[in-house]
This record gives C-alpha cells, structure tokens and sequence, in this order.
C-alpha cells in the first residue's frame, strides 16, 4: 500500500475519532478527495475491522471512544514523564479518568527496550510526593462522567446542592460551561436557572444530578478566564482592589517564590522584608491567605483589608483569651 494511502487513512480513522458525525461529503471536503474514495477507504476500514458506525439517520460515520489511536512517536523522557505522573502525582489527586491512563502508562511501558525498562524502576523509586490536604471522599466518577457528558452536548442538568453559604439544599437546573480542578477539589461553572447568572458549584456538594433532555444554547461564549477576573482563587466580586502587604524577613522569600495571582508584584527590600502588590477582585478569600502568615505580614492597603484582618485578629486574641482549656472553646 503506498505511503500517501496509509497517511489518508490514518487522518480518516482520527476524523472519525473527532466526537462529532460526518457524513461522507464531509470527509470528502475535509480529506480533499473524492467521494468514491472516502466510500473505498471505509470498505478497508471495515475489513481491517476498525470499528466505525454509519447513522442511517443522519448520514454520518463516527468511530466510538474505545476504539484505538493511531502509534504515536515518543521520546524515552517523554514516557518517563507519563509514568512519573500517573504513578508519582495523579495518584495523590482525585482524578477520575486515573485508572485508564495508569492502563495506557503500563502499555507505553510495555512497548520499551528491556534495557530502559530496568532503568524505570530504580528512576521512580527514587521519587516521592508528600500528600497535602485533600478531600476524604474519592471523587465521584459516575457524577464526573454525567457532567462532561452535559457539557459536551450541551444539555441542561437538575441538581439538588448542599449550599453550604446558606445550610440548605437548593434544587436549580443547571447550564454546564466548564469542569475545573481547584484546591483540591473538582467545580462545574455554569449558568443556574435559580440564581438567573453564571456559579461556580463543587461536586462533591451535589445530593443528586439528572441529565435533562433539554439542550441549551450558549449564545454569548461562555469565557472562563473572564468568568475569574482578578478573583483572588475561584470567587469573583464585583468591585477590585489594590493590595499591598508588607511580609517580614522570616517568609518574605517564601512568598516571593511563588507567582500566587497573575497580577503580583513584588520588591525585597533592603531590611529583608518584601513589599507585596496585587489587583483583586474582593477581599474575602484573600483575607484567610493573609492571615496563614500571622505576624510576618501587614496589609498597608487598602483600609478596608486592613480593618477585616484587624477583626479577625481581636476575635484571636479573645479566643485565647477565654478559652478554658477544663472545656469547650467557644467560637
């Protein structure tokens, strides 16, 4: 078979991968060749047994999520990258889809020269990650796989939701943009029929979630980057504000290793201390940021921030200074 053939039926059997159906003027237009020629290529597709389906409906051709890919060229560190990965760090995260790149980790690995593969053992054992903080409950892969199959075809979800701001169970149909990992823990962004705006909801808070058979349009492209703004993490608020915080010699390097917002700026100074400056979106979840630092850093603007970590401070003190260690504290 020649070259040129092999390369069109591998961007065939990829097109057909796509997730979307198309109809053979489609693959004719996107393969630049003729119809007859897209229908011969199907009949080698077929009786190589690669498994496409035809939708008498509508026409179109497809190849489902289980079928192969095409061989990929990897590097010998580009493999070490993917083991390190799944059996270093996606084994610490809640990561639903972990069991099938473990599988596809173990198959690369597979397919090295034994004189490599007797190196990998020895590479990673020398490797380790310390668990942080994480969720107690592994995440939910039924509720993961339901909610990407909403995004994916755009349809509407009811969800039941533990609101925890409010210590109730809210009931609203769900427009789902974007799955995001933050801190730990998986959100879905979309637009609630409820609250009539776009919010951000964590699933491990969802008591039950149904995938309607209503679709919804997204009219006005949902952004997720715009979504976020200047937020400090993951909650926007309408109005912004410049921070600046003085951090004491003892962290001041620390903090400055890390890029912590996208807006950041820092300055050590020359008694060691470093200046620190960000644009934010609302002052409420950087205020618990501030406060991890205790004593090593002073917000000197603006006065609002300053007032919060103040409060907070007081109420500090009095816990302390109430506390009867005979019982409870009370907070």
């Amino acid at each position: 078979m020649k070259l040129a053939r092999i390369q069109r039926l591998l961007r065939l059997i990829m097109s057909l991968q796509s997730g979307r159906e198309q109809d053979a003027d489609m693959l004719s237009a996107e393969l630049q060749v003729s119809r007859r020629t897209i229908f011969r290529d199907l009949r080698l597709l077929e009786a190589a047994g690669v498994p496409y389906t035809f939708d008498h409906r509508t026409k179109g051709y497809s190849i489902g999520g289980g079928a192969l890919l095409r061989p990929i060229n990897l590097a010998v560190d580009e493999v070490m990258a993917l083991l390190v990965l799944t059996r270093k760090f996606l084994s610490r995260t809640p990561v639903p889809d972990l069991d099938a790149a473990t599988r596809a980790a173990l198959k690369i690995e597979g397919l090295l020269p034994t004189v490599i593969q007797q190196d990998i053992g020895p590479l990673l054992e020398g490797l380790a990650v310390r668990d942080g903080p994480k969720p107690e409950a592994a995440c939910d892969v039924d509720l993961f796989g339901r909610v990407q199959a909403a995004i994916t075809g755009k349809r509407k979800l009811r969800i039941e939701y533990d609101f925890l701001d409010e210590g109730r169970v809210i009931d609203t149909v769900l427009h789902p943009y974007h799955l995001v990992f933050i801190n730990r823990s998986w959100y879905v962004i979309g637009f609630s029929e409820l609250f009539d705006e776009p919010r951000t909801f964590k699933l491990e808070r969802f008591k039950s979630c149904r995938l309607l058979d209503s679709p919804f349009s997204d009219e006005q492209a949902f952004d997720l980057d715009d979504y976020f703004g200047n937020a400090w993490q993951m909650i926007p608020r309408d109005k912004e504000y410049r921070v600046r915080i003085r951090f004491g010699p003892k962290v001041a390097r620390n903090v400055q290793e890390v890029c912590w917002h996208k807006t950041q700026k820092t300055k050590l100074e020359a008694d060691g201390s470093l200046s620190f400056e960000v644009t934010v979106a609302g002052l409420d979840e950087m205020c618990w940021w501030i406060l991890g630092y205790g004593d090593q850093a002073v917000v000197e603007e603006p006065a609002e921030l300053r007032e919060i970590i103040r409060r907070h401070a007081q109420s500090m003190v009095r816990c302390y200074a109430e506390t009867d260690l005979g019982g409870a504290t009370k907070i």
